[in-house]
């Protein structure tokens, strides 16, 4: 792209997702930005040089009568994700975030109503039937939009007007839980060729419309591993669980499995620490309180902010914890995916012979994350041992890390690192451009 492209970023959840600010940071350096979105959201962001504007709302009270009616149809008889057990057990399990008992039971009628009606009513109808606001965008060549594409008033109008659109698929685990995908008008860019037959298949996509690139989120990692001084890979006598829920009920589970790995850990040298990083969108970490009378366990040196904004001091903190452990093990994080690129054995628990507390059938059974479509088709590989199911399979596990000999368990390093390739905030930028020059 030329220096004369004024490309629009429309900003969503900005607030946590640091890779978004670095990214429009680096893209300013040779196009100019315009960030478009409320003013909470430029609030979130830093970005000198780049202009804001704020999307503009229709003000007619009929046609404002009109959006409400209009949005309401839409969310009952919204087309939904060819993968809806997927879709239902999320929106479930955001309904049990919330400790209102009568707002749970009330949100559980709602959404069991609308899972029962037939879903015929597109995203790209939906635009294009919404009344929207006059945002100033004539002179934007390209806007580039993030998945959950939740502004629909400027979407709308940026459709109507026929403007250029980018879509970028900012996370794997988007296209089966999330509902708002045009399938014209549009070209998205997704991680890799696996996350690109998703949205076809999930989505009923065409597989013209979707490129390919990689994951913003990991820039930091390619900047620490070129940076690393820890050439040698000697590792530190510690095993790093970063946790995976920010929802309460599934927290506490858990607990249960570090627990479990604690006292297994213990038995076979209590000489280890197991270092716990609390899962940062989690509102209170008094969850983790049972952990602290465990003598092996030490919580990251990791402080919750308010924003949950990761500066990349924290990223690089993450990455030499992950660098120096023993191992990593999780029970779902995107962070697996992350260590995967550094020679630290990855372990994905599913142990399925811990008694967490809730019937199999109740839907805030752990059970029921595992089952994530993004977790049972990218993580959940049991042809490899770092893949592990029970508690006999953990303490195998453990032995051969505490052996040393864990190349076998580096196999499935390798696997997940051929999801994303690794790219720098500039040869991301760069790939980008060329992406969407033509």
């Amino acid at each position: 792209m030329t220096e004369q492209n004024k490309i629009g970023v429309i900003l969503s959840n900005i607030s946590f997702r640091s890779d978004i600010r670095l990214f429009i940071s680096e893209l300013s350096k040779s196009n100019k930005v315009v960030l478009f979105g409320s003013l909470n959201d430029y609030k979130s962001i830093e970005c000198q040089g780049c202009e804001f504007r704020e999307i503009k709302e229709i003000k007619n009270p009929i046609f404002k009568i009109y959006n409400t009616i209009l949005r309401k149809v839409y969310f009952y008889i919204g087309n939904l994700p060819n993968t809806k057990n997927a879709y239902n057990d999320y929106q479930v399990r955001l309904i049990h975030k919330s400790k209102d008992k009568k707002y749970i039971k009330k949100s559980l009628k709602t959404h069991r109503i609308k899972m029962f009606l037939p879903h015929f009513f597109s995203f790209d109808k939906y635009l294009s039937l919404l009344t929207h606001g006059k945002s100033y965008i004539s002179d934007i060549d390209l806007f580039i939009a993030y998945s959950d594409f939740n502004k629909d008033n400027l979407l709308s109008q940026i459709i109507k007007e026929k403007k250029r659109l980018v879509g970028y698929i900012h996370s794997w685990d988007h296209i089966p839980k999330f509902t708002r995908f045009l399938k014209n008008n549009i070209t998205y860019i997704t991680w890799n060729e696996f996350i690109k037959d998703d949205l076809v298949n999930i989505h009923n996509i065409e597989n013209d419309k979707i490129l390919t690139l990689g994951a913003s989120q990991f820039y930091f990692i390619k900047d620490f591993i070129t940076n690393s001084i820890n050439q040698d890979n000697v590792k530190e006598k510690y095993i790093y669980f970063p946790c995976s829920f920010g929802y309460p009920k599934i927290a506490i589970q858990e607990v249960k499995i570090i627990i479990n790995l604690s006292e297994q850990l213990s038995n076979l040298d209590n000489n280890i620490k197991l270092i716990v990083r609390p899962y940062p969108m989690l509102k209170s970490w008094n969850i983790y309180k049972p952990l602290e009378t465990l003598d092996n366990i030490v919580f990251d040196d990791f402080k919750q902010s308010k924003d949950l904004y990761m500066d990349q001091a924290d990223h690089l903190h993450k990455c030499k914890m992950i660098e120096n452990a023993l191992a990593v093990f999780h029970s779902g994080t995107t962070i697996g995916l992350e260590a995967s690129y550094f020679e630290t054995p990855v372990i994905y628990l599913n142990v399925e012979d811990i008694d967490y507390g809730f019937s199999t059938s109740d839907e805030n059974h752990i059970f029921y994350s595992w089952n994530q479509y993004h977790l049972k088709k990218y993580y959940f590989l049991p042809e490899y041992s770092s893949v592990v199911k029970d508690k006999k399979e953990m303490k195998e596990v453990l032995k051969i890390i505490l052996s040393g000999n864990v190349n076998d368990l580096l196999h499935y390093n390798k696997h997940l690192r051929t999801y994303s390739p690794l790219y720098s905030k500039s040869e991301f930028i760069s790939a980008f451009e060329k992406l969407i020059e033509h």
